[in-house]
């Protein structure tokens, strides 16, 4: 999810995420709702790909590359109940009546919208181009190693955003 030059994050989300509209007002609940689903879409997709790598480690018994498979899975499961508890709603001054947000903080939000989006996308990609490869098990065991990573920089971001919204009150 790259940007064409002039185009604004918002409009490249309004793209890859239905309903998105950058927070405009009387919208905020539904964008994060958005982010979140179509977050949670994407870490679907990934486990979806890794439970299918596990069942060939298994069948193939590498115990490495199955261990390591259900390892993101676990990490996933994990985020993604995350994503779908997040709190957000009234508790926040983005989603009440009765403040305002400035310019740079919503922008700020959007960014971060952007690059947890981006990352997860790029993750479910990676692990699509990883099965194409049908590697062998040193090579898949390191492959998923460095996904591994990625997931908890994913879920590291996403902590992130909550606490950004959470000191939107302020």
């Amino acid at each position: 999810m790259s940007l064409p030059p002039g185009t604004s994050i918002a409009i490249t989300l309004g793209k890859v995420i239905a309903g998105y509209s950058g927070y405009k007002k009387g919208k905020s609940k539904e964008d994060d709702l958005a982010v979140r689903l179509r977050l949670a879409e994407e870490l679907d997709k990934s486990r979806n790909y890794l439970f299918n790598l596990l069942e060939n480690a298994y069948l193939e018994n590498d115990t490495m590359g199955a261990a390591q498979a259900q390892s993101i899975i676990d990490l996933i499961d994990n985020l993604k109940k995350e994503v779908t508890l997040a709190s957000t709603g009234h508790k926040y001054a983005l989603f009440s009546q009765q403040h305002s947000i400035s310019s740079s903080k919503m922008k700020k939000l959007i960014r971060y919208d952007a690059s947890v989006i981006q990352k997860s996308i790029e993750l479910s990609e990676k692990l699509e181009e990883v099965i194409s490869a049908n590697l062998e098990s040193e090579s898949l065991v390191n492959q998923l190693k460095n996904i591994k990573n990625e997931f908890v920089s994913l879920q590291a971001s996403f902590r992130e955003r909550i606490e950004y919204l959470k000191g939107m009150r302020k």
